[in-house]
């Protein structure tokens, strides 16, 4: 945490790559970053409690897909692209529980647009 007390100063928003920590970390920050955003990647499908409370903890405008292609491919898959963000939706769905893997991939992409641009 010190890590994030120096780049306070500097950084006004990020994007946390994989993310597959915790609650408090997601609120950590939050706090110290409100602009940033959580990428879930298909890591998503082995999330234990803690790391599921996280994600669910992550406000939905905040919330981003990732691929992490090509590694962490799907179950059966021997890479990852993509054209298989939807095995990651479905996961996310999942976890989420009131949201559907279609309405996952609207969100993300919404909030991709407006990270990016």
């Amino acid at each position: 945490m010190r890590c994030v007390d120096v780049i306070t100063t500097i950084i006004k928003g990020s994007q946390l790559h994989c993310f597959s920590s915790t609650t408090e970390v997601v609120q950590q920050w939050l706090e110290s970053f409100p602009s940033t955003h959580f990428s879930i990647s298909n890591m998503a499908n082995s999330f234990n409690s803690r790391q599921r409370a996280a994600l669910k903890s992550v406000p939905r405008n905040k919330l981003l897909l990732d691929t992490d292609a090509p590694y962490l491919p799907p179950v059966g898959k021997k890479l990852n692209a993509p054209s298989l963000l939807d095995y990651t939706a479905e996961s996310v769905a999942t976890i989420l529980g009131d949201i559907s893997p279609e309405e996952v991939l609207e969100l993300t992409e919404t909030n991709a647009r407006a990270f990016f641009h």
